[in-house]
């Protein structure tokens, strides 16, 4: 069965608003009514409605993804809005891979591609008011419903001559940088090319000055530069930008980490290792549970919900489900992208980001990925210069 030769073109613009809606649905429930809304536009107007593929594998990782969930959080205090906001995430989140045969992997591309520009936009423009005006344009505030502190400025920054570190939509930069940069990363994997929007995304979360996001940045880079065919021309290019920027980078690294400018990073970030090293046996292997309300500690350090997060989320999930959780959570990753090995490397590289279970862009980083593997095992892969994309394209 051909099902990936002839995506919808009809306001393909909507599903690229829905993709990128979706990666601010963790702070924002407007962008959840958006990003529901204008998925649903989008199957309507290209009569996709009753179109989804639910295979039985599909139905499956459904079920057990939902089960392994619901009994890690059960094994602490349930904060009724975070799952609220779970099952918001996960359903566009499974929606997304039944509908993708049915939109087209043509389409997906096309999507991302319109989904950096989109925030690569916001970035650049709040890095260059800046520059020329010495404020800041918070669109964090504008995003939420609720005031939250806009993380822009920096000790590690003085006698630097960029002024802040911008996070376009988003209240810190490694959000930006964990939200672009993996799908920059899916997106160059799969066409086998750099394309503007890829190079955007590249530069643009180096440029966060977030410090995971750098390292992750250039590491991610160097696997896409070797993946890619051709374009020599702007590997070198781009392989240059990014070691011109790498002193800049090592001075941040310094200051933050070693100099401790801002606050104690490492020290921050080991909270959680003597919390898992004191708990007793039976949560170092099932967890501590997932939906707990982060606006109260918990552990007998006193956690906050950044200690947890913040050192990746293998040691999230270790934290949260144990390490039973994070064994089943491997497992299943690598079942799902092992036939897909660049693309499985990748994910494994973007897990070093701090993600938590209601962070949507780990789910849509992960479904991108997924939908990705599953349609180069099956053979519906179209690539940047085969006929598909020539008839598609056209």
């Amino acid at each position: 069965m051909r099902i990936y030769e002839k995506p919808p073109i009809k306001a393909d613009w909507l599903f690229g608003i829905c993709l990128a809606s979706i990666s601010l649905m963790t702070f924002s429930y407007r962008a959840a009514i958006v990003s529901a809304l204008s998925l649903f536009a989008y199957l309507a107007i290209n009569r996709l409605i009753f179109k989804p593929t639910v295979t039985m594998r599909l139905a499956i990782g459904y079920l057990l993804t939902s089960t392994l969930v619901m009994l890690a959080a059960s094994r602490g205090s349930i904060h009724p809005p975070y799952v609220l906001k779970y099952l918001g995430i996960s359903t566009l989140f499974w929606l997304l891979l039944a509908y993708l045969p049915a939109i087209g992997y043509p389409q997906l591309s096309r999507s991302l591609h319109q989904f950096i520009f989109i925030h690569a936009f916001f970035f650049i423009f709040q890095l260059a008011w800046n520059a020329a005006t010495g404020d800041l344009i918070d669109f964090n505030n504008l995003v939420r419903e609720d005031h939250a502190n806009t993380i822009s400025g920096s000790r590690s920054l003085e006698g630097l001559r960029i002024g802040i570190r911008a996070g376009g939509l988003f209240s810190e930069p490694s959000f930006y940088s964990m939200t672009v940069f993996p799908v920059a990363l899916l997106l160059c994997l799969h066409e086998r090319q750099l394309s503007l929007s890829v190079v955007l995304g590249m530069l643009t979360s180096f440029l966060s000055l977030s410090v995971a996001g750098m390292m992750i940045t250039v590491t991610g880079t160097c696997l896409a530069l070797l993946s890619t065919k051709g374009q020599l021309r702007i590997k070198v290019a781009l392989g240059g930008l990014l070691a011109a920027l790498i002193p800049l980078g090592m001075k941040i690294y310094e200051r933050r980490i070693t100099d401790s400018i801002d606050y104690d990073a490492v020290g921050s970030r080991m909270q959680v290792f003597e919390q898992i090293k004191s708990q007793s046996l039976t949560k170092t292997f099932l967890g501590n549970g997932l939906f707990w309300d982060e606006s109260t500690t918990i552990g007998w350090t006193g956690l906050s919900a950044y200690h947890v997060r913040d050192s990746s989320f293998y040691v999230y999930v270790l934290f949260t489900s144990g390490i039973v959780g994070l064994c089943l959570f491997l497992m299943l990753l690598i079942l799902a992208l092992y036939r897909a090995p660049r693309i499985l490397c990748a994910v494994l590289l973007i897990l070093l980001y701090k993600y938590g279970i209601l962070v949507s862009s780990l789910w849509l980083s992960l479904a991108i990925a997924m939908a990705y593997a599953n349609g180069c095992m099956n053979n519906h892969f179209p690539r940047p210069n085969n006929k598909i994309r020539q008839q598609t394209y056209a």
